[in-house]
């Protein structure tokens, strides 16, 4: 009889296994999807249009070639006087001499940077951001011609949600318009008590940007703009770790440990919540990298909507 079981039990283990390893399969692919983020870079070759701020009343991107516009070539990340510096219009080696001067006139410039992209495949039910890892400055930023907002720091990064806002078929249109820090700084009010003494670095007072590019001890006056940082479209997971505060448990050797409390966005989850507990929320051994020569390690969770493992690596 036992021997028997024992076939039987056998013979339901050849059966299983298959299925067992499947389901093994399975969860560790639905592992790699929750955890997983999408990032296309934007960065590359865009067009760049600039005339002197007010010369031609445009204020929406549809209005750019009406006025028979053309536009230069620009490349992201970048700078508007590297771009017309390639372009012939400014001297090759702006710090020779000085050529540096040249600038100037360009201060009172807007600039309009422009490209098309391509829809991802595969993101119904994502959520989608567009990241602009630095701006320099006073920005407005269009999607098919719709605005998406803007922003007036060029030491941040921007982020905007575009979920539902890309087409589905053919190509997207990306503009944003750069205002000229010196035309928009003119028309403020100056308290005499709370200005600088320093005339040529008055505009600084309203304008969160590079303060040495007025002039300064380590540069002379740099006054431009651009898309300085990476632009990327990032297509979201259904379930991911978006923020992680660390503090040091234990400095034990050799593994060091960290106490956690970390943000978890589930599938359409509006909000997220924090991990409950009281103390040390979370412990996080790191291991020593021998190739880097530093400690890393990976935040495991799961989502509250589901049986779905998020991780998130660290160094």
């Amino acid at each position: 009889m036992r021997v028997k079981q024992v076939h039987a039990l056998f013979f339901c283990f050849l059966v299983a296994s298959p299925l067992l390893w499947a389901r093994i399969q399975e969860t560790v692919a639905s592992e790699k999807d929750a955890s997983k983020v999408n990032h296309l870079s934007l960065d590359g070759k865009w067009k760049l249009f600039y005339f002197p701020q007010g010369k031609y009343q445009i204020s929406h991107p549809d209005q750019l070639k009406p006025q028979g516009l053309t536009s230069i070539e620009a490349l992201v990340p970048g700078e508007v006087a590297l771009d017309l510096s390639r372009e012939g219009e400014l001297p090759g080696d702006l710090f020779f001499a000085d050529n540096i001067t040249k600038l100037s006139p360009y201060e009172l410039y807007e600039w309009w940077y422009q490209r098309e992209f391509q829809t991802p495949k595969g993101i119904a039910g994502r959520r989608l951001e567009l990241r602009f890892h630095g701006v320099d400055c006073l920005a407005t930023y269009w999607l098919n011609g719709r605005e998406l907002g803007t922003s007036a720091n060029a030491l941040v990064e921007q982020h905007f949600d575009v979920t539902g806002k890309l087409n589905a078929s053919g190509p997207n249109t990306l503009t944003i318009r750069l205002k000229s820090p010196i035309v928009e700084a003119a028309g403020k009010q100056y308290d005499p008590a709370y200005t600088v003494a320093d005339p040529i670095r008055q505009a600084g007072s309203w304008i969160r940007r590079p303060a040495e590019t007025y002039s300064y001890d380590i540069s002379p006056r740099v006054v431009s703009a651009g898309l300085w940082g990476s632009v990327e479209l990032i297509v979201h997971s259904q379930h991911e770790i978006t923020d992680m505060y660390f503090t040091t448990y234990s400095l034990t050797a050799p593994c060091p440990t960290l106490s956690l409390l970390r943000t978890l966005h589930g599938s359409d989850a509006a909000s997220a919540t924090p991990l409950e507990g009281s103390g040390p929320l979370w412990r996080v051994h790191l291991y020593h990298c021998p190739q880097s020569g530093v400690h890393c390690g990976t935040v495991r969770d799961r989502s509250p909507e589901s049986d779905v493992v998020v991780a998130q690596g660290l160094r």
